[in-house]
Parts: structure tokens; C-alpha cells; sequence
């Protein structure tokens, strides 16, 4: 049974800060991004009409969700999480697809765990939806409780050709949040680590717009528009640029829970347009059979590439070999046909 928080509102209207000291030091975040104007609450009610963002709008709609039910040591959904493999460009560790490290804990959360064994190896998890999202409005959000400590980074991103940073969580730096998109980034401070609680972590986008933020506190603005292809993922890591090394106070094992991930995807977006009937029936001239047998051509199959939206039946070539696309999903590198049977099917 999920616990009572799984029943808040999804799509909340972003409220206005204010400006005084006292009032934001009891809301417990302050945010060097963005400070409010004389026209914040009109625009705070404008961006709850564009995004879906009213108090439990019937309109509104997940397009994704899971709030991680089941027993405690499960894996997560293989319907809709797929986990990354190996080493990455971010950090030290290795990432596998062992209920070791990413696994629900029986109480509604996922946990996601980075270890370190007797040789100093540290494996952690990044799990990616299955499902590819190419809405032009919508709302991601998950509530998540950070990991912690020097060298440990907890990351929620939008991965696609451009990848957004939702929220990102560096341990030396607990009480900080980060967004970014392109060149595009921004933070918000807390009174408190962000370890020690849950905090719901959202983008909103539109055409045009893109807002960050933290339990409906915006800390982050953008002008440009978000309509390329993404799946979500969650990740722990170790060391790398940002976190830096992890040192002698770093304890393992570091984990990252979470609460829920929502996709709300716009009702009208990717709707076809509608058609009316013809005013007079069209005209239908007889077709004399054909003199010769038709001839069938085999489909035409491109070379796979990554960041690339792949449709169930699909056909793409890799290496001289033709594969049928198994499953709707958007290339990420690493991802290529002969290492991933599950959405791809070889043609022999």
C-alpha cells in the first residue's frame, strides 16, 4: 500500500517567492537565480494555464509513472526501466544491472546504491526509462531523498540530443541543488541537506519556456524551447569533474532513494489535426490489371545512429547486419544493436 504522500497533487501551480528574508529562511530554500517582480502572481497563474499546472487539473494526465511498489529487494519494472551497463564519462564507478545496486526497498521507494568492495572497485546503477517522451509541453518530476558525502553526485536528467539536468546533487555540496540545459544553469540553496528529506524535483516546459523546481519554489528560467526526444534517468556516481574524488570521509554505501518519477504529457500535444469529410464523393476511374507481376522491394533499412527516435518495426543496419527495431525507444550511445537484444532483432 503506497503511503499517503503518493496521493499529493501532481501538477501544482509554481508559487511566487517573496522577497523577505524571514519568510524565505522558514521556506528553508534561498535561490540566487531568480527574485520576483510585481508580476509574478499573474505569471505563476499563467504558467499553471500552459503547463497544466492547476491543483489536481482533470485535464492533466501521466503519461509515465511509478510510484515503486513491490517487495523489498525487487528489481524495478523491466517494462519500464532499463538499467546502463559499464563504465561512463562521469565518474569512477561501474554501473550493473544488480539488484545490489539499484533495488526497492519495500516501502514505495527505489533505492539506488553506490558500493565500494575490498579492492576499492565502486559499482553503482543508472536507470533509464524504456519509454521515450517528444511532447512540445509538459511536466517531469520525481521526489527524491540525495545521497551524500565527498565525491558522491545524485543526478536526475532528460537524456536526449541536448541533455537537461532536472536536479543534481553533489555531496560536498549537500544543501545545493543544480539545473541546467545547454548554457543554460542555475542553483538553489537550503537551510538543510538535501539528504535528510525528500524534496520533489520538477521541470515545466512549453514552447519557449522551461522552469525549474524545488517542491514548486522556482529556482531556474529558460527561453528556449525543449521538444527534442528524451528518456529520463537517474543515476549515482562516483568521483569525476564535479563531485571530485571521494576522500577518507567518504562513507559507503552511498544511497539515492526515490519516491516516485511522473511524466504529464499535454493533452492536445501530437493530436493529428482534424478533418472534415469531402462535399462531393471522389470519383473512381477503373484500374486495368497490371501487364507484368509486381515486384516487392525489401524495406529500406538506414545505418543505426544514436539520439535518434527508433519506432517498433523499424530497420536499421549496424556493422553489415540488418535488425528489426523490437520495442519504441531513442538510440543513446552504447546502445547499439548487437549489445542490446532486447530492442533489436537480427535479420539473417
Amino acid at each position: 500500500m503506497h503511503r499517503a504522500r503518493h496521493a499529493t497533487a501532481v501538477s501544482r501551480a509554481l508559487r511566487p517567492r517573496i522577497v523577505a528574508a524571514a519568510v524565505v529562511a522558514s521556506a528553508g530554500l534561498v535561490t540566487a537565480v531568480w527574485l520576483p517582480t510585481r508580476f509574478d502572481n499573474a505569471e505563476a497563474t499563467e504558467q499553471g494555464d500552459r503547463f497544466g499546472g492547476g491543483e489536481q487539473r482533470e485535464a492533466d494526465r501521466f503519461t509515465f509513472a511509478d510510484d515503486f511498489g513491490g517487495r523489498r529487494g525487487e528489481p524495478v519494472d523491466p517494462e519500464r526501466w532499463t538499467p546502463a551497463e559499464g563504465s561512463s564519462d562521469d565518474g569512477d564507478q561501474v554501473f550493473t544491472d544488480s539488484t545490489r545496486n539499484a533495488r526497492l526497498d519495500g516501502e514505495g521507494n527505489l533505492v539506488i546504491t553506490a558500493r565500494r568492495d575490498e579492492n576499492g572497485d565502486i559499482t553503482s546503477a543508472r536507470l533509464l526509462t524504456r519509454a521515450t517522451f517528444a511532447d512540445d509541453r509538459g511536466r517531469v518530476e520525481a521526489r527524491i531523498k540525495m545521497a551524500d558525502n565527498q565525491g558522491v553526485e545524485s543526478v536526475f536528467q532528460l537524456l536526449g540530443a541536448d541533455d537537461l539536468t532536472v536536479a543534481e546533487n553533489i555531496g560536498s555540496e549537500s544543501k545545493v541543488i543544480r539545473g541546467r540545459f545547454g548554457d543554460r544553469a542555475g542553483r538553489t540553496e537550503a537551510n538543510r541537506s538535501f539528504a535528510e528529506d525528500f524534496h520533489t524535483f520538477a521541470v515545466d516546459w512549453a514552447p519557449g519556456r522551461i522552469v525549474w523546481s524545488v517542491d514548486g519554489d522556482v529556482f531556474l528560467r529558460s527561453d528556449r524551447s525543449f521538444d527534442d526526444p528524451f528518456t529520463p534517468a537517474l543515476s549515482v556516481t562516483v568521483g569525476g569533474d564535479r563531485a571530485g574524488a571521494p576522500d577518507d570521509s567518504t562513507r559507503f554505501p552511498q544511497r539515492m532513494l526515490v519516491d516516485f518519477v511522473r511524466v504529464t504529457a499535454d493533452e492536445a500535444a501530437g493530436e493529428p489535426p482534424a478533418t472534415t469529410p469531402p462535399t462531393t464523393p471522389p470519383t473512381t476511374e477503373p484500374t486495368p490489371p497490371p501487364t507484368t507481376p509486381p515486384t516487392t522491394q525489401p524495406p529500406a533499412a538506414e545505418p543505426w545512429k544514436p539520439f535518434k527516435i527508433y519506432r517498433k518495426g523499424d530497420l536499421v543496419t549496424f556493422d553489415g547486419i540488418r535488425y528489426e527495431v523490437k520495442e519504441t525507444h531513442t538510440s543513446l550511445p552504447g546502445w547499439e544493436p548487437p549489445a542490446l537484444t532486447t530492442l533489436f532483432k537480427p535479420l539473417i
